[in-house]
């Protein structure tokens, strides 16, 4: 059997960058991007032998395909897809420019397009994996929960947990084949999409 981690670096890096503000290095600068970043994968790492480990980014006119067909498209997050949208904190852009590297450094294969979204990248890899695959998927991005199948299952960094077919119902009220058709039923109000 072939053990695969698909990270959604930048569900990781926000989680971490946003949520550990306490997190700061000798010089007083602020690390928790970065330290929650490599302290989750490395967890994930040493609980579990992967073969394959893979980390997606979104690049600066990610969702761009989406915005085209649908205009409101993550309409309150302030995206620009006409010149692209940059951090603008420098500490922001510092912490994933040394993750980046890191990860480089580590030999970890990492996948970044303009336009097409982490999320989607790793939907495609969970619809080609291989029979013989199992795949963790690291994130804190409830949308991915469509994708959890057999031989697919999600760690949420924010529950701490591992949710996959056998313990889905413990944590959502719906089974989790309905996972797609109840978000197409009630929208996501974090896109913009109506439901």
């Amino acid at each position: 059997m072939i053990n695969t981690l698909l990270v959604d670096g930048n569900a990781l890096f926000k989680f971490g960058f946003f949520g550990a503000k306490s997190e700061y290095n000798h010089k007083g600068e602020h690390i928790g991007g970065l330290y929650q970043f490599l302290t989750i994968l490395r967890k994930l790492l040493n609980e579990n032998l992967y073969h394959r480990v893979f980390v997606f980014w979104d690049g600066n006119l990610s969702g761009k395909l989406r915005w085209e067909i649908y205009p409101d498209y993550k309409s309150s997050r302030g995206k620009d897809y006409i010149n692209g949208t940059h951090p603008v904190d420098e500490s922001e852009l510092k912490q994933r420019l040394m993750v980046w590297n890191y990860l480089e450094e580590l030999c970890i294969r990492q996948v970044k397009d303009e336009i097409v979204e982490s999320d989607d990248f790793i939907a495609y890899y969970c619809s080609t994996k291989e029979s013989n695959e199992n795949v963790t998927i690291c994130t804190t991005d409830r949308d991915m929960c469509q994708l959890i199948g057999h031989g697919v299952r999600i760690y949420f960094c924010d529950l701490r947990d591992y949710i996959d077919v056998n313990n889905y119902f413990n944590y959502f009220s719906h089974h989790y084949e309905n996972a797609g058709l109840i978000k197409s039923i009630i929208g996501d109000n974090s896109d913009s999409i109506k439901g």
